[in-house]
């Protein structure tokens, strides 16, 4: 610890512990360099000396008050204020002076503010310094230049001491300005680079849940796929309606822990695996043609498990009942956004379907009106073809 490093541990954080030093050697350069310059002064020109003696007695209180307490920002706003007043009555008061350093003073008070006291409070300053120096050019100036006159060496010396005083305060300030920025912007770098390593543990911790949910989801399948042999003929449909959609359930976890964004999923690509799915495990002997078509990139997890059960059941019903052995068919299903938070699904098949009370079972036909309510939306139905509208709840 020495006069120019005082002890800063009672202070917290870099940005405290660094404004602290600031001001403290701010203040400290003030006493020094203003008390040879009030030397100079109440020797050669005692009547110009108002503004030396004032800086002084600012560096001197800013030393004492800082010694007895770490509180450094009323400090700054004692330096841009009472700096402000001072530089502005030498101006317009104190015509002999000729006031080219008053303006270097001016930068360093703003600078002061903007360093000490925020952004938002060294815009104040400048607009007040601006002001006050309108107020010098159009009222005081003319004044200034009719009675200036030739200096001596020893006031130009005491001048150009104060000059070189600022200029060096201004380059102080302008440097710890730059520290702070370089601080703050490392600071940004170690926090995103935390960030990132945290966000790529957490997308692999999350697509391991993914793929152990899709894991336990087919043992499920395979274990109902057991038991499904022990059961009466009838049964077996209720059992392998169950299995559909617990497989559609594990493929929205699947297409999960495969997709670069965990939280979305590729619509077109997601049904037209699910229908696959579902075809390959109905085994049909007609040959199905599967066309999506969809406006819409991504979906969100809120709307995507209604969303895939319905394709579920939709789907299910054609492979059972609407293709005959032989027979070409064709599922086409659109999907589109119809407003800001629509969207619109439609379902077509061309096979013959049977009367409708076989086409679809009762089960199947609540669970779609169930899910359709989840989504706040409506359908209807047209012989093979089903249209539904409902709200994307992800948005």
């Amino acid at each position: 610890m020495s006069w120019f490093t005082p002890n800063t541990d009672s202070t917290e954080g870099y940005y405290d512990k660094a404004r602290y030093l600031l001001i403290w050697r701010i203040s400290l350069a003030f006493t020094l360099v203003f008390s040879a310059l009030a030397v100079i002064y109440l020797i050669l020109n005692p009547g110009n000396s108002h503004s030396v003696l004032l800086g002084l007695a600012l560096g001197l209180g800013g030393l004492v008050y800082l010694k007895f307490t770490t509180k450094y920002v009323p400090l700054f706003w004692v330096y841009s204020i009472s700096g402000t007043l001072i530089i502005h009555f030498s101006i317009n008061f104190i015509m002999e002076y000729t006031h080219y350093v008053d303006f270097l003073w001016m930068i360093a008070v703003i600078l002061i503010a903007y360093i000490g006291l925020g952004s938002r409070y060294g815009l104040i300053f400048i607009i007040i310094n601006g002001l006050g120096i309108g107020v010098f050019y159009f009222v005081s100036l003319n004044t200034h230049i009719k009675i200036l006159q030739d200096k001596s060496n020893i006031n130009l010396t005491g001048d150009y001491i104060e000059v070189s005083l600022v200029l060096f305060l201004i380059a102080y300030l302008l440097h710890q300005h730059f520290l702070f920025s370089d601080y703050t912007r490392a600071k940004l770098t170690l926090s995103n680079e935390n960030l990132e390593a945290k966000n790529q543990e957490n997308v692999v911790l999350l697509k391991e849940v993914h793929h152990r949910v899709k894991n336990n989801l087919q043992i499920i399948t395979s274990l109902l796929r057991l038991q499904k042999a022990e059961l009466k003929p009838e049964s077996e449909v209720k059992f392998d309606e169950a299995i559909g959609r617990i497989m559609t359930m594990s493929l929205i976890h699947q297409k999960l822990y495969q997709e670069a964004e965990l939280s979305k999923l590729v619509v077109k690509e997601y049904v037209l695996d699910l229908v696959e799915e579902i075809k390959n495990a109905y085994q049909t002997a007609a040959e199905v043609t599967i066309e999506v078509h969809s406006s819409i990139e991504s979906i969100g997890m809120k709307t995507v498990v209604p969303f895939g059960l319905m394709i579920n059941e939709l789907a299910s019903n054609s492979f059972k009942h609407a293709f005959k052995s032989g027979s070409e068919g064709k599922i086409v299903i659109h999907v589109r956004a119809i407003e800001k938070n629509k969207i619109a699904l439609k379902y077509y098949d061309n096979g013959i379907w049977r009367t409708p009370d076989i086409s679809c079972s009762k089960f199947g036909t609540e669970l779609i009106e169930t899910l359709i309510e989840q989504l706040d939306g409506t359908y209807k139905r047209t012989d093979s073809t089903y249209e539904f509208q409902f709200t994307n709840i992800d948005t």
